[in-house]
């Protein structure tokens, strides 16, 4: 059926027209300007990831220089890995020779020492002069120092070896381990098959024995050590031994052709200590009074260091005898220092 189309119905539409026209502008507008819009965005986005691809671009090349810097750390730290294995063997090298130079001198001193001893022309007493000192332990630090000795099993005796041996230990100053001689007189007369009463006489052996020392020894581990290579000495009847070697000497010709040789050498032998034990000596005698007790045994002067001992009354009197030549008295006072410290330090 055919639209009718009155003159009311056209008037109205002709009215709407105008409106429909205005909102389709508007929006052809708007659509316009989305459009810019996103057009912009989209430059934006485009820019963005142009940004973003030169920095990927710009990481892209630090990694291969970081990469390429790894690379040459880790051939440096080859290099001084190899370096440092190098300057190691070198150092172990410089190491040994240096202890054979040692070696060398101490040969060369002992050389030394035979020839100035057996050259009668020379004054010995000048060219090797004898040096003492002396000190005392209080009544309380030597009756603290026998008490402390029971309890540790040990001797007095081998307390005091162990204060200087690891005196002299300190004194070289070596930070491997090192080997120290300490001969030790002892009184033999209760070992003779004869009595001698009280005959005078050298009835003396000198047993030596060898301790390893480190920074790690403990004092009265040492102590104890000296004692019972001492008592092991004695059980396996070596106690004699010098002396025998010694009589030997001494009636053999060897000193024909004018050259002499102490009956008992002390060649290797770093301290020797005599420890009399407690004296029951009177300390008056009419109007003399007896106050300090020092005695030591005797020896070659070739021996740098000699310890005398005795205790009279609780307390303990020391001396000091060094070969001035061979052990300067710097050193020789500093290892009686060090000596009395550990000792001291020992008991406390």
């Amino acid at each position: 059926m055919p639209t009718v189309v009155t003159e009311r119905s056209r008037s109205a539409g002709y009215a709407y027209a105008p409106v429909y026209l205005i909102a389709v502008r508007q929006s052809l507008r708007y659509s316009n300007t989305t459009s810019d819009y996103l057009n912009t965005i989209f430059k934006y986005f485009n820019t963005t990831f142009k940004y973003l691809n030169t920095t990927f671009k710009y990481f892209n090349t630090t990694f291969k220089y970081f990469n390429t810097t790894f690379k040459y750390l880790n051939t440096t730290f080859k290099y001084l890995n190899t370096t440092f294995k190098y300057f190691n063997t070198t150092f172990k090298y410089l190491n040994t020779i240096l202890e054979y130079l040692n070696t060398t001198f101490k040969y060369f001193n002992m050389t030394l020492r035979y020839l100035l001893l057996n050259n009668p022309r020379l004054n010995t007493s000048e060219m090797l002069p004898i040096r003492l000192f002396r000190w005392t332990l209080s009544s309380m630090e030597t009756t603290k120092l026998v008490a402390r000795c029971r309890e540790e099993k040990t001797s007095v005796h081998g307390a005091l070896c162990a204060a200087f041996l690891l005196a002299i230990a300190a004194e070289v100053k070596s930070p491997n381990e090192i080997i120290l001689k300490c001969r030790t007189p002892v009184n033999i007369r209760k070992y003779l098959t004869i009595d001698v009463g009280i005959n005078l006489g050298e009835y003396i052996a000198r047993p030596s024995t060898a301790h390893r020392l480190s920074q790690r020894t403990d004092f009265w581990d040492l102590a104890r050590e000296v004692k019972d290579k001492l008592n092991q000495v004695i059980a396996n009847g070596k106690l004699f031994d010098d002396v025998l070697e010694a009589s030997a000497l001494l009636s053999s010709n060897s000193n024909k052709d004018g050259k002499t040789s102490h009956p008992r050498d002390v060649k290797g032998t770093d301290l020797v200590i005599t420890n009399l034990g407690n004296l029951a000596i009177k300390q008056e005698f009419g109007k003399l009074q007896l106050q300090e007790l020092y005695l030591i045994a005797t020896a070659p002067k070739t021996l740098p260091l000699s310890i005398g001992v005795a205790t009279l009354h609780e307390k303990m009197y020391l001396i000091c005898r060094y070969q001035e030549s061979l052990l300067p008295s710097a050193n020789a006072y500093n290892i009686k220092n060090t000596a009395m410290q550990q000792l001291l330090t020992a008991l406390a």
